[in-house]
């Protein structure tokens, strides 16, 4: 997020009223949203989420069967969180074939 910030600063130069209100966004809110999922001895450690496995961006290895990921919209995240614009169509086939791989864990 602080990158997408800094790019955002370079592309369109400097704004007094985002620089103060990111020093409040990281100062403020993002720790105190973190910290009830960080107590008890929780920790979070972020992951690269793919955001949008379906059986058109998933597919076996020819040669090994392992699983190949591709077209992604990666972004780093929670290692339980998922996002996808897919709709619910999609989903049924998207979480077998993801299964299938050994790319979903079964909770």
């Amino acid at each position: 997020m602080r990158r997408m910030l800094m790019l955002e600063e370079k592309s369109h130069g400097q704004d007094p009223e985002l620089t103060e209100l990111s020093k409040a966004l990281f100062e403020k809110v993002i720790p105190r949203m973190m910290r009830p999922l960080e107590t008890g001895g929780r920790t979070i450690e972020p992951c690269l989420v793919h955001s949008d496995i379906w059986l058109g961006n998933v597919k076996p290895d020819a040669e090994t069967e392992e699983p190949i990921i591709f077209d992604s919209c990666a972004f780093w995240g929670h290692n339980e969180g998922s996002s996808s614009s897919r709709s619910v169509m999609y989903e049924s086939a998207s979480v077998q074939n993801g299964r299938a791989l050994g790319l979903l864990l079964e909770i």
